[in-house]
């Protein structure tokens, strides 16, 4: 796994299948021990480093929690994550909050960056291998992600589609297997 980092980001997430947190190439999951500052870091990834308004944090976090106790528990879960020893970037306004990802490198990024190469069937590929690894954050029970996981869903058939046009004609072979993917998937 480490081989497949950029050695120059501090922080690697992989977000599809097991959500799983490294620093340097060395796993550190188990540091951010809290359920909610994985959550927070989870959803704020989803952005891709875009400023979020705390309100929408806040309603995706804690569901059933008022306005004002919502807000405590995120200021509260900020502290939090920075004091743990994953030196993530969390840059607050008054009513806005942002993971900063100028050291942090993500699978679900690369993805995203990989589809939206429409000129290399290379990018697709590799896309759809990132993508086979599961579900985004799988083992997590976040209630907000149904939304973004159809995105991606959609995202990932889109591109097995694509695939298999393209190969249709020049390998037999590579056109079923990604034929196949798409079965799977319906």
């Amino acid at each position: 796994m480490q081989s497949e980092w950029d050695e120059r980001k501090k922080i690697q997430i992989k977000c599809f299948g097991k959500l799983a947190i490294f620093v340097n190439g060395v796993e550190q999951s188990a540091q951010m021990n809290s359920m909610k500052a994985r959550e927070l870091i989870a959803f704020l990834l989803t952005y891709k480093g875009e400023a979020v308004h705390k309100s929408k944090v806040c309603e995706a976090l804690w569901q059933n929690k008022a306005k004002k106790k919502s807000k405590d528990s995120l200021y509260k879960l900020i502290r939090k994550i920075e004091e743990m020893p994953i030196p993530f970037k969390i840059r607050k306004s008054r009513e806005m909050i942002q993971l900063c990802l100028d050291n942090i490198e993500c699978d679900l990024l690369l993805f995203e960056q990989l589809i939206e190469d429409q000129s290399s069937i290379r990018n697709k590929e590799m896309a759809v291998a990132l993508y086979s690894r599961g579900p985004l954050f799988e083992e997590e029970n976040y209630d907000w992600i149904c939304l973004k996981d159809g995105i991606y869903d959609f995202a990932y058939f889109e591109t097995l589609e694509q695939l298999c046009s393209y190969y249709e004609e020049r390998d037999r072979r590579k056109a079923s297997h990604y034929s196949r993917l798409m079965e799977d998937c319906e």
